[in-house]
């Protein structure tokens, strides 16, 4: 059985309390903080204070202090705070297929393996010796009739009543490998898509680039009005993991093809293309952003590198190379100049907005949250994304995934040049299967209305799985900490993680 009340410390010693049943966080007075951990699991209170508990607290504060404040802790407790238990989460809500084909109407991102060649060999490669969780690399090229195929499928969908994201713009995105390998393909769905009769909604187009080929295609994506986003990792140093495959470095063709972007087109340069830097053993988040900010005049996006998939045999290798985010960040001499910049793309202030929007009785995600008490409120275990809700993925072998992150093994779907074969009751049975062995865990879990966790990211065949980020009340306790210190040494970031701040669609 679940506590009803997390309570934590700042720095500066303030003590606060998550009343999750109330969705409410309260600053309480340090005898209102002894008052409720004293009495947590006690079975009544005595309306009261025992004598013994009284005189231990003279020594800190006088008589009618302890007083006030114990009948302050009553009158809350008779108001519903500081309850015995928490009101138990109900972990039993399924995907169903209608909801399914109601996330395809309505996605606005398909991302197409455009081809598996790449003219890099990146040491840290998803794709690469590292992992073991994709398909093998055969130097193959999407077929354009299957990818001809899946868009037909979907217009269909974009074009009925269970669309209702009516004028929002859908994103082709081309993704590899390294996608420019494969322009003719690229060309030949720009063309399809201009002319594919759409009601609500039109297309845009995006590219994942490694850059090295970009001044080839350059006037051409600059007339599509593509958003770029070119794969850099810092100066040659720091890039020295993004080789040919004979070792040689690409820093220097791939910044003069940047460079050579910003001199022709600055407006589609400083609007339309963005930097994404992996961060590893050879860079930090400080010297990638300065190089960034002074060579480009922007700020990276900081990528952590993936550690679902890893080779049993490379896990050492892997745990070298890798560098986390957020100590990163925090070990710079600049820390709190990093925090703003980068500010929706950090693990700790991602958490934050969540943790603020399930913390809040004033703040709900849609109008189902807001109308119903949070006790009748059915949770998928986990936070994973429904499937095709937010993206459609097809690789050069045809598969369908529901992102393009996951490993190949969670294929959901095919495609072929002639038919899109989804079946969406047996994509449904398949993902309650994998969520059901979730849901005892998030029961009992006290991250489990902030959690941010994707099943994908968890070894699924394992008999025996356990979440990496299941919290007992302790941890909690610590991550509840984190979050009000944050807040109180940095008041100004309160506005930007909540719906409607202007970092609240990227935190």
């Amino acid at each position: 059985m679940q506590q009803s009340f997390i309570t934590g410390y700042s720095r500066k010693n303030n003590a606060y309390a998550l009343d999750l049943n109330k969705r409410q966080v309260l600053f309480l007075h340090p005898l209102l903080a002894f008052f409720a951990e004293r009495f947590k699991t006690a079975g009544s209170i005595p309306p009261q204070l025992p004598a013994a508990t009284e005189a231990s607290l003279r020594n800190t504060w006088c008589s009618g202090e302890i007083a006030y404040y114990y009948q302050k802790f009553l009158l809350l407790k008779e108001s519903g705070y500081f309850s015995a238990s928490a009101q138990g989460a109900d972990f039993s809500q399924t995907v169903d297929p209608e909801q399914i084909e109601q996330g395809l109407a309505n996605n606005r991102r398909v991302v197409l393996e455009v081809t598996d060649r790449c003219n890099l060999q990146c040491a840290y490669c998803g794709y690469g010796e590292l992992y073991w969780d994709h398909d093998i690399r055969e130097n193959k090229n999407l077929n354009p009739a299957t990818a001809k195929t899946l868009l037909h499928f979907l217009q269909g969908y974009w074009n009925s009543a269970a669309n209702v994201s009516d004028m929002e713009d859908i994103y082709l995105s081309f993704y590899g490998g390294e996608p420019l390998l494969n322009f003719s393909l690229i060309r030949e769905m720009m063309h399809y898509c201009q002319a594919l009769p759409l009601k609500k909604n039109r297309i845009r187009f995006m590219m994942t680039t490694n850059g090295v080929l970009l001044k080839q295609y350059l006037e051409e994506l600059v007339a599509g009005d593509f958003y770029l986003s070119v794969s850099l990792d810092g100066n040659q140093e720091h890039n020295s993991y993004r080789t040919f495959s004979r070792g040689a470095s690409s820093h220097a063709l791939v910044a003069d093809n940047l460079k050579l972007c910003r001199r022709k087109y600055p407006g589609f340069f400083r609007d339309r293309v963005s930097i994404n830097a992996v961060l590893h053993n050879r860079n930090s988040v400080a010297a990638v952003v300065e190089y960034f900010k002074s060579e480009f005049d922007k700020v990276p996006r900081i990528l952590g590198l993936n550690p679902a998939g890893i080779r049993q045999e490379r896990r050492e290798e892997f745990l070298r190379t890798y560098q986390n985010l957020h100590e990163s960040v925090a070990a710079a001499s600049n820390c709190r100049e990093l925090e703003s910049e980068l500010f929706s793309q950090l693990p700790h202030t991602q958490g934050l907005g969540i943790f603020l929007r399930e913390s809040c009785d004033f703040c709900h995600q849609d109008y189902m949250q807001a109308a119903c008490e949070p006790s009748v409120q059915k949770r998928f275990p986990t936070a994973t994304c429904l499937p095709f809700a937010h993206k459609v993925f097809l690789t050069v072998n045809g598969k369908l995934l529901p992102c393009e992150k996951i490993g190949f093994q969670y294929g959901l779907g095919r495609v072929t040049k002639e038919k899109v074969q989804l079946d969406f009751r047996a994509i449904a049975q398949k993902y309650n299967d994998w969520l059901a062995k979730f849901s005892r865990q998030c029961a009992g879990c006290y991250n489990q209305k902030t959690c941010g966790k994707c099943m994908f990211f968890t070894d699924l065949e394992d008999k025996q799985l356990k979440c990496d980020e299941w919290m007992n009340a302790g941890e909690y306790s610590r991550a509840f900490s984190f979050f009000i210190n944050y807040l109180e040494e940095n008041p100004q970031v309160y506005g930007r993680v909540l719906p409607g701040g202007k970092d609240a669609a990227n935190a």
